[in-house]
């Protein structure tokens, strides 16, 4: 609940956890090892079926406070699996609300159940300016099926997580000047707001990219990453002036060209 050695992030909040495999960089992940090793049977954790989904309804009132964080929710599990209900993700997204000055990241590989979960629970508006929701891709393939779906949804911040990079991406199309498929127009720069003439489809048809995160996988048996993949990454990044964060290579370096990427979208006071 409060410090972790996710570079990213400030504390973590897993009010859920659990989750099941859906791609291919879900064959070695690390909250899935811990729950099956040194979590299982503790903490609430079944001991029979540890990567269940659970909802840990205690949990809700620990939200880390103090100074602002930003906080990686669900860290520990998918807060849009499909044995979710959508009960648990209306406490949980509740809770954040109780301490907003914080910065909540909710990261998921299923964008299709979050785009609806979302628009139930916030409609057009989207979702405060606190909540930031963003997929994880390792590969093309995944990027090209989930990116779209994820800058459709209306959310202050829009982020994707290339991690565990297993393959080269090509972001550019989502990064800036790509035009909405309904208006034509194309976004540019760096906060995915579009101020001019409204679009059929709202303000979301023009959205962009707004944090981008790459890292290596770890772990016994992690699969290597060419660092030409998250250079192509940061330089895409760079180009299109949206904040890149390299969290490591294969071999445990931070170091990216000349030196570290730690940047983060600018938030306001």
């Amino acid at each position: 609940m409060g410090d972790t050695k996710i570079e990213w992030a400030d504390a973590t909040f897993n009010p859920v956890t659990g989750c099941t495999p859906i791609s291919e960089g879900c064959e070695r992940c690390y909250a899935m090892r811990l729950l099956k090793g040194r979590l299982r049977g503790r903490y609430g954790v079944d001991a029979e079926d540890p990567c269940e989904p659970t909802f840990h309804r205690d949990r809700l009132a620990k939200i880390p406070g103090g100074k602002r964080k930003v906080v990686f929710v669900c860290s520990m599990g998918d807060l849009f699996h499909e044995n979710v209900c959508q009960r648990w993700r209306v406490h949980v997204l509740a809770a954040t609300h109780h301490k907003p000055f914080n910065i909540y990241v909710i990261l998921t590989k299923r964008p299709e159940i979050m785009a609806e979960s979302v628009w139930r629970a916030y409609g057009a508006q989207g979702t405060p300016p606190w909540i930031w929701l963003g997929v994880s891709v390792e590969n093309q393939q995944r990027a090209d099926e989930r990116i779209p779906i994820l800058l459709g949804i209306p959310a202050a911040k829009h982020i994707v997580s290339y991690e565990p990079a297993l393959g080269p991406v090509d972001f550019r199309p989502w990064l800036s000047g790509t035009p909405c498929p309904v208006c034509g127009r194309s976004n540019k720069g760096q906060g995915g707001a579009y101020f001019g003439p409204a679009c059929p489809r709202g303000d979301s048809c023009c959205a962009v990219i707004d944090w981008l995160i790459c890292g290596a996988e770890t772990g016994p048996g992690a699969r290597l990453m060419d660092r030409a993949w998250a250079r192509a990454a940061r330089d895409a990044a760079v180009e299109a002036d949206v904040p890149f964060f390299f969290k490591k290579d294969s071999q445990g370096s931070r170091l990216l060209g000349n030196g570290e990427w730690n940047e983060r979208p600018k938030v306001r006071p």
